[in-house]
C-alpha cells in the first residue's frame, strides 16, 4: 500500500477517458469526514444531557459539523470537475453521470431511513405493537404521510433531514456555477479564485442566515467556500506549491485549536462569556475556519494528514452518511427509556458510551447493507463500460 504523504499523493495522471485524475485519494479527508459526523452525533447527545466525559458539555458545535460536511463535499466535488478536459466539460452526457452518481449516493439510504420513519410514525395503528409505541414511535424523525410528500419534493426537512435538500439542491447547482467559471476562466485560475473570493464576500454579506430552513441560497456561501479551495488546491497542484510546510501544519493546528477553544462550554470556561459564534450565525466563520484548516492541512508536513488517516476516522469517515441519518434513534430510545422507565440506575457517561456504540453499530449495518452494494454495483456498471 502506498504512503498515503508521499510526493505521489499530488501527481497527476490521464485515464483511457482522457481525464486527469490525482493519482491517490488524499489523505486525511475520510478522516474529515469522520471528525463532521462525530461532531454532529456528540452535540446531539449533549443536547439531551448524555455527555462521554462529566462536565463534557458539547452543545452548540452541530452546525459546524454540517458546515464542514458542506465544504468537503464541494471541495471533492470541484476537484473531480477541475480535471475534466474541456471537451468533457461541454458533454452533456458526462453531467448526467454526475448527476445520476449524486442519486445514488444520496437517494436510496434517504428513501430507506423516510420509509422506516413513516412506519414507526403510524407503529400504534398495530395493535400487535401498540404497546411499544410510545418508546418506538416517530424514529428517528416523525414522518406523517403530508410531511412525506414535502420530504421527497426537496420542500422541508424535520430535524437532521434538514440537510439533504440543501446539499442535493447544491448538486443540481454545481454544474452551472463551475460552468459559468470554467469556460471564460479555465486558463485563468488566479482571476478564477479572485472571483470566487469576491462571490464569497458578497453571498455572506447579502444571504440572509435561514436557520432550520432548507433552501441551498443561505449556504451557499459555505458551498462557494469548499469550490474555493478545491481552486486553490487545483493551483497549488500545477505549481508545486511545497513552501513552508511545518508553517502550514502550525496554522492547521491552530485552526483545529480556534474550534475546541469556540465550543461554547470551553469559551465560557475560558472568558466567562457566551460564546459570539451562535448556530445560525456561524456558517461564514467556520466555513472559513474549516477551509483554511483543509488548505494549511494539505500543504503541511502531514502530521495531521496522518492522524486524520487513523483507522477509527477513516471508518467514521466511510460511514458518516449512515451515521448522520440514523443517529437521532439511539440517542431518543436512551432519553425516552431514562424518563419513561427511569434507568437512572445507569450513569450518564455510561449512557453515553451505549448510544456512541449503538450508533456506530447501526451506520455500519446500513452502510454494509444499503450503500456499500449500491457503492459495488455502481463501480461494476463503469468498469463494464469501459470494456465494452
Amino acid at each position: 500500500m502506498l504512503d498515503k504523504n508521499t510526493p505521489k499523493q499530488s501527481q497527476i495522471i490521464m485515464d483511457n477517458q482522457g481525464v486527469l485524475r490525482s493519482s491517490a485519494k488524499i489523505a486525511g479527508l475520510d478522516g474529515l469526514r469522520g471528525l463532521a459526523a462525530s461532531i454532529v452525533l456528540v452535540t446531539h447527545m449533549s443536547n439531551w444531557g448524555f455527555h462521554l466525559f462529566p462536565g463534557f458539555d458539547l452543545r452548540g458545535i452541530g452546525r459546524s459539523g454540517v458546515v464542514l460536511f458542506f465544504v468537503l463535499s464541494s471541495f471533492l466535488l470541484t476537484s473531480q470537475v477541475l480535471s475534466w478536459p474541456v471537451p468533457l466539460l461541454l458533454n452533456p452526457k458526462r453531467w448526467l453521470d454526475y448527476l445520476e452518481a449524486r442519486i445514488f449516493r444520496i437517494w436510496p439510504l434517504f428513501l430507506f431511513v423516510l420509509a422506516f420513519s413513516l412506519g414507526t410514525s403510524y407503529l400504534h395503528l398495530f395493535p400487535v405493537l401498540w404497546r411499544a409505541a410510545p418508546l418506538f414511535r416517530d424514529l428517528p424523525v416523525p414522518m406523517p404521510w403530508d410531511s412525506l410528500q414535502e420530504h421527497l419534493l426537496m420542500k422541508k426537512g424535520e430535524d437532521i433531514l434538514w440537510t439533504i435538500p440543501v446539499e442535493f439542491k447544491f448538486y443540481l447547482l454545481l454544474p452551472l456555477i463551475l460552468l459559468a467559471i470554467l469556460i471564460p476562466l479555465r486558463d485563468y485560475l488566479v482571476v478564477a479564485i479572485s472571483v470566487l473570493f469576491i462571490a464569497i464576500l458578497t453571498t455572506f454579506w447579502l444571504i440572509p442566515v435561514a436557520d432550520g430552513g432548507v433552501d441551498t441560497f443561505p449556504f451557499i456561501g459555505v458551498f462557494l467556500t469548499g469550490i474555493l479551495l478545491a481552486f486553490v488546491r487545483r493551483s497549488d497542484i500545477e505549481k508545486g506549491n511545497k513552501s513552508c510546510p511545518i508553517l502550514y501544519e502550525a496554522l492547521a493546528w491552530l485552526c483545529f485549536a480556534i474550534f475546541v477553544c469556540l465550543i461554547p462550554s470551553v469559551y465560557f470556561s475560558i472568558t466567562n462569556m457566551p460564546t459570539p459564534f451562535t448556530e445560525a450565525k456561524s456558517h461564514s466563520f467556520y466555513a472559513t475556519l474549516w477551509a483554511f484548516m483543509i488548505l494549511c492541512m494539505l500543504r503541511g508536513t502531514g502530521f495531521m494528514r496522518q492522524i486524520l488517516d487513523s483507522r477509527l476516522l477513516v471508518f467514521l469517515g466511510m460511514i458518516s452518511f449512515s451515521l448522520y441519518l440514523w443517529h437521532r434513534i439511539p440517542i431518543n430510545l436512551m432519553h425516552r427509556l431514562t424518563y419513561f422507565h427511569q434507568i437512572d440506575f445507569i450513569p450518564a457517561e455510561m449512557k453515553a458510551g451505549i448510544i456512541l456504540l449503538v450508533s456506530i453499530g447501526i451506520a455500519y449495518t446500513s452502510y454494509a447493507a444499503i450503500e456499500r452494494p449500491i457503492i459495488r454495483w455502481k463501480a461494476n456498471r463503469r468498469k463494464s463500460a469501459k470494456i465494452t
